[in-house]
């Protein structure tokens, strides 16, 4: 749908927006939810997913290359009755099994997940009772997210825009896919550090905007690194892309679904600081996975084995 060089900045609008919408929710909702009920947070939810929903169905072309070349086959097999007229994704098709066709499509995003370092590491309850928000108060913190999310696509366009994009101009192709992980390897150091000012800064000493901005701090960096992924996936895998895309969605909501389930149990011990410093201390372990797929991408054999 978009030329290569161009694509970078629709992905980072769309990053933006799948950021931001886990972060207005408790604003939204939050006053809701103390109004009408904790019904209407899901409400919300359906009412504004359900338009874009039947947007996508009806609107949405399709983008793969090997479908498209598979329906123009498949009309002109109905237009000049030549039953032997073939797309080439078919000729492929035509030797592989039940089985190893449901490998390549189910399979083979989660093998790229597991053998490629970049795919596992693309990764409040304290304002009530240390600050005296409500319901609806709590969920404003959150606010900080946009402003990050504005800082961090006004500099991540201007960086491409003005640098990347005359630089890819000047130069036969796009460069090699590991130049698009280098942003990432300076933003993955904020995040722990972000973070570890949020976790000792929740304090009733110390003012919530400390904490706040921490969060903005975090934001800024996770942003940043998974952008670099999103961008790093196509080129690198672009068969598996849409696969790979989804199997990492999967990863991540999964991740938070269950996140739900320990971090009340984790929290009540550990208080704000202590757990979010654990955490953090394994985000600084996963630091070394982007920097393994940038520095020892061209020695793995394995990446030309998955295409």
């Amino acid at each position: 749908m978009y030329a290569p060089i161009k694509m970078r900045y629709v992905i980072a609008f769309w990053a933006g927006a799948a950021t931001l919408g886990p972060a207005l929710e408790p604003v939204i909702s939050g006053f809701a939810v103390s109004a009408e009920g904790w019904r209407w947070s899901s409400w919300e939810l359906l009412w504004l997913s359900a338009p874009i929903l039947l947007i996508l169905i009806a609107f949405l072309p399709e983008t793969s290359h090997d479908t498209i070349l598979l329906r123009r086959a498949q009309r002109l097999r109905q237009r000049t009755s030549r039953n032997e007229l073939k797309s080439q994704p078919e000729v492929d098709m035509a030797s592989f099994t039940v089985l190893e066709i449901a490998q390549d499509a189910l399979v083979k995003p989660w093998q790229i997940n597991v053998l490629d370092p970049a795919r596992r590491y693309s990764s409040p309850q304290y304002t009530p009772q240390l600050y005296g928000f409500n319901l609806g108060q709590t969920g404003l913190p959150f606010l900080i997210v946009l402003v990050a999310l504005v800082i961090s696509i006004t500099g991540y366009i201007a960086f491409f825009y003005y640098h990347a994009e005359p630089i890819m101009q000047s130069q036969t192709g796009f460069g090699s896919p590991e130049a698009r992980l280098v942003p990432g390897l300076y933003a993955s150091f904020l995040v722990p550090v972000a973070c570890f000012m949020f976790a000792w800064t929740t304090k009733q000493s110390v003012h919530w905007i400390a904490s706040v901005t921490g969060m903005g701090l975090n934001m800024c960096g996770t942003y940043t690194v998974m952008q670099r992924m999103f961008l790093y996936l196509p080129f690198t895998y672009s068969k598996y892309s849409a696969s790979l895309f989804a199997a990492n969605n999967l990863a991540r909501r999964s991740f938070a679904a269950g996140a739900i389930l320990f971090s009340r149990p984790m929290f009540l011990p550990l208080t704000v600081p202590g757990g979010v410093s654990m955490l953090r201390g394994l985000t600084i372990i996963c630091i070394g996975g982007i920097f393994l797929d940038y520095f020892y991408v061209a020695a793995r054999e394995h990446v030309v084995d998955l295409q």
